[in-house]
This record gives structure tokens, sequence and C-alpha cells, in this order.
């Protein structure tokens, strides 16, 4: 239901700026970003954190795992007399406990990743935006509208500033 009322509001302003006789572009948020300079250095950015957390919950994992295997090692001696019950009480909540850990690292990670990601992308979709907008205004568009926001079904190539907007914002990106 949202879906529809935003792509019929764009629709509306669409046919609105259109009936006025104004000037109308289309942009790729996601493709200026993308291949911009500066999307594919924050991207890099991103997988490299992403990977450092991934790093961070495999290693615990991996300690939950050999726990498990030493508790079935001790519950097969508990079963043969081999050690005694607190022993094997023990080593279940050893990995009762890093098992819960392993749990709340793994949310902490996602989280953590989530604001990183934010925090990179900041800047970037501050650019796009400044970039999209002075263009406009010295090409005289009166509408720019972002195809993957908004809902356009059909766009002539020739209103498609995506181009211009990658390399205005490679221009100004700092590196």
């Amino acid at each position: 239901m949202k879906k529809i009322v935003v792509l019929s509001f764009a629709m509306l302003l669409l046919f609105a700026a259109s009936a006025q006789a104004g000037k109308i572009a289309i942009v790729n948020s996601i493709q200026a970003v993308s291949e911009s300079k500066a999307g594919q250095s924050v991207g890099a950015e991103v997988n490299k954190k992403k990977s450092a957390y991934e790093a961070e919950v495999k290693a615990q994992q991996e300690k939950v795992n050999n726990l498990k295997k030493r508790l079935q090692q001790m519950g097969a001696q508990y079963q043969s007399g081999m050690i005694k019950e607190d022993q094997l009480r023990k080593a279940q909540q050893e990995y009762a406990s890093a098992g819960a850990q392993l749990n709340v690292l793994g949310e902490m990670s996602t989280m953590n990743f989530k604001k990183d990601v934010q925090k990179l992308q900041a800047p970037i979709k501050k650019l796009f935006l400044q970039v999209v907008n002075k263009y406009a205004k010295e090409q005289g568009f009166d509408v720019v509208i972002d195809v993957v926001r908004g809902g356009v079904a059909y766009a002539d190539d020739s209103v498609n500033i995506t181009d211009v907007v990658i390399k205005e914002m490679d221009k100004q990106w700092k590196k």
C-alpha cells in the first residue's frame, strides 16, 4: 500500500512538472554511488569492516564448536565413570556460556556493522545530493527523479544524468 502511495505521488509530481512544460531528468542513485570513486572507496571500507566482524564471530563459533566436541567426549567419559558429575556440569556451563556469548556477539556485530555502514555512507549520500542539486540548477531542470526511489516506468535516455553525476562525484571526492 505504501509503495502505491509513493508511486502515485511520484507520478503526480512527474505529471505536474511536465504540465508546466518543465525540464525533467532522471538519475539512478545506486548506479551513481556504486560506480563513482567515492562509492567504490566506501565499498572497500565496508567490505573490510564486514570481514573483521565476520572473523570475530567465526572465532567465537569455533570456540563453541570445540567446547561442544569436548562436552561430547566428557559425556562419554562420565558414562564410563572416568570423570565426576561436577566436571561434566562445569563443561556444560562453559559450553552454554560460550553459546550465549556467541549470540550476543552476533547481534552486536550486526548492529555495529550497520552503524559503521551508515557512518561511511553518509558523506557519499550528501555528496550525491549536492551534485544532483547543483547540476539540476545549472542545467535548468525542474525535477530530477531517482529511478531507484521514484517509480519511473519510462524515461528517455536523454534525461538520464547518472553518468554526469558520477563524473562530478569523482571530481569532488576527497581521498
